[in-house]
């Protein structure tokens, strides 16, 4: 899904005129394109399938994948239906050629038409996105967003500084750049690890847990608290993972994102009156540990590490 996700967004950038490719196809294909007979419309076909073939191959691959799994003479007969449907614009202008003098002429609407029907394969990638969303937790979607920034970064550097009329040292400069962002942009969406599991707050449950004696950690938090996505970071480290499963710690989370009363008396109750606020029950222990200063609100390793280790062993 993320893939596909970076794969829409690339050809959508590309079709809102950031950047452009396909010129070199046409430039290799014309002198074979140019040449009269079947070996001139042979060649003229393929390369309009070459030249179609970024937009049609998402499309088209979920039904190729199940053409090769049908028997020879269905998957021959599926392929052939594939390539009608191709070559279909070109078979109605040679069985009616009158309708070439009806076809729009060239001009600078074609760029605008472009460029508008981009916005529907950036439309496809908040799809994708969206269903991500739903296979994903909070801080591996952030990762995936930040990670298709960074791709569309990528393509305008490459739509800015890998022109033919740039010195070749820029061109190279451009296209390193290029890679660099585009695949550590990828790398950082499919490589985020998830993050433990964690439970809704509320003040039923923290004290029906800490009857139980056992540990808990709260995590006041927040989406639009830039400081608190950042701590969340913390709890993917390994051995902060390891810790917290060792100790049989239950996560809960208090999401401040909208109003909520309950959270806002226990950040009063703290003598706070925003997020982002750590708090680690010990078991048969009232007070909880504060793991951020009124001065220091950033986690480490460290300091939550330190918190942990406090919990006796069962």
């Amino acid at each position: 899904m993320l893939g596909l996700g970076f794969f829409f967004l690339a050809f959508a950038m590309n079709m809102a005129g950031v950047f452009e490719i396909g010129t070199s196809a046409v430039g290799v294909g014309a002198e074979l394109q140019s040449k009269g007979g079947i070996g001139g419309s042979f060649f003229t076909g393929l390369l309009a399938t070459i030249v179609a073939t970024p937009c049609s191959a998402p499309f088209l691959a979920p039904a190729l994948a199940f053409a090769l799994s049908l028997p020879l003479s269905s998957a021959l007969l599926f392929f052939t239906v594939i390539a009608l449907g191709l070559a279909l614009p070109f078979l109605l202008l040679s069985i009616f050629p009158s309708l070439v003098s009806r076809l729009p002429r060239p001009g600078a609407w074609m760029e605008s038409f472009k460029q508008g029907m981009s916005f529907l394969l950036f439309g496809t990638v908040a799809y994708m996105i969206w269903i991500y969303d739903g296979l994903a937790d909070s801080e591996q979607f952030l990762d995936a967003l930040l990670g298709l920034v960074l791709a569309a970064a990528a393509c305008w550097v490459y739509g800015r500084w890998f022109l033919p009329h740039k010195k070749p040292r820029t061109r190279l400069i451009a296209i390193l750049m290029t890679l660099l962002l585009f695949i550590g942009g990828f790398m950082l969406a499919v490589n985020s690890p998830p993050a433990p599991l964690w439970v809704e707050w509320s003040p039923k449950l923290e004290k029906y847990h800490r009857d139980l004696k056992d540990p808990v950690y709260v995590d006041f938090t927040a989406r639009w608290c830039a400081t608190c996505q950042d701590n969340k970071s913390v709890y993917k480290i390994p051995a902060v993972k390891k810790l917290i499963s060792d100790k049989n710690v239950v996560l809960m989370r208090a999401d401040w994102t909208l109003p909520n009363e309950d959270i806002q008396k226990a950040l009063e109750s703290f003598g706070r009156a925003a997020v982002p606020l750590n708090l680690l029950y010990l078991p048969g222990n009232d007070k909880p540990i504060i793991l951020q200063g009124e001065n220091d609100e950033l986690l480490s390793e460290q300091n939550v590490s330190a918190a942990l280790n406090q919990i006796p062993s069962k």
